[in-house]
């Protein structure tokens, strides 16, 4: 999973996903040791925040699904659901943060064409990783974002990333665990899986989509329509278990929500959210590369601020 992910974990209403009734196993597990994400862990605390430095050693994560995992039949009605505008939050708090210039919310405006991946019904936090967070330091509110096309210097120090991978290529989404991940337009389930590496990837959901996509985030959609992938990793596998490839789904069905640091790959609740113009691999995808390879990859992973709206 070529992705970095961290998020804010905070005490505040969480959001369940509906249950579904489990059926016979069909989902292996993704056994694979190549490009996933980790992080170190200080502390196993779930208060954890997604800012804090990486500790010298992942924090052992609960047993998760092996390999074979029942599923239910899903229901492919969504509720409606009503969203409130967010703002971005810059205060003046110590922590290092992306400058004020040009920061924008996820809203339902004109601008956004597409339902909310992560419904933010208060204040976030946009997190700057490209400099260290000051010890101790917390995100002042339950929701962040983690910025796509980041360098995040010592962040990936462990075995995973083999000491050279640390620009992150996907969007961090962070909230409380259970917080639901809806689906930003309509498409299809392409993989269900779990890259169970400490650091990598959890549980996780690849879907397919054939849409017209904004010119740039929050612009006006292209005239050409476009098929790509979308990863959505560090999830909860109760939330995912009853989906089968080729199950299609509608724009804000709720696809899955963010499961917790002992089965998401040991990070604090987010979603890493990774767009790709070619099918994924073994339900994995690099989050974070080599700066080397920074160029080819945004050519393959384009901004998901594209689907999840001009967060900042």
């Amino acid at each position: 999973m070529p992705l970095m992910d961290q998020s804010v974990r905070c005490d505040v209403g969480e959001q369940q996903p509906r249950s579904h009734q489990q059926r016979g196993p069909d989902i292996e597990k993704n056994e694979r040791t190549g490009q996933s994400v980790q992080q170190k862990q200080t502390e196993g605390g779930r208060q954890q925040d997604l800012a804090k430095t990486v500790a010298a050693s992942i924090q052992h994560r609960a047993e998760g699904p092996t390999r074979e995992d029942a599923r239910g039949q899903h229901d492919h009605g969504a509720p409606e659901h009503e969203w409130t505008t967010s703002e971005a939050c810059f205060d003046d708090s110590p922590k290092p943060q992306v400058e004020t210039n040009g920061r924008r919310a996820m809203t339902s405006t004109p601008t956004f064409h597409y339902h909310p991946t992560v419904v933010f019904d208060g204040p976030y936090w946009v997190h700057d990783f490209s400099k260290p967070s000051p010890e101790g330091w917390l995100a002042p509110y339950p929701y962040s974002v983690g910025r796509y096309d980041e360098h995040r210097p010592a962040m990936y120090t462990t075995e995973l990333f083999g000491g050279v991978r640390d620009h992150h290529v996907g969007l961090d989404l962070g909230g409380p665990v259970n917080t639901p991940i809806y689906a930003f337009g309509p498409g299809v389930i392409d993989t269900i899986t779990v890259n169970d590496e400490d650091g990598s990837y959890g549980p996780t959901l690849i879907t397919k989509h054939t849409l017209a996509l904004p010119k740039h985030a929050g612009g006006p959609l292209e005239e050409e329509v476009r098929t790509f992938w979308v990863l959505y990793g560090h999830l909860s596998w109760d939330s995912i278990a009853h989906w089968k490839k080729g199950d299609v789904f509608a724009e804000g069905a709720v696809l899955a929500a963010m499961g917790d640091e002992s089965e998401n790959g040991g990070w604090p609740p987010h979603v890493h959210v990774q767009m790709a113009w070619e099918v994924p691999v073994d339900g994995d995808l690099p989050g974070v590369v080599r700066q080397e390879d920074r160029d080819d990859a945004l050519q393959r992973y384009p901004d998901p601020r594209l689907i999840c709206g001009p967060l900042y």
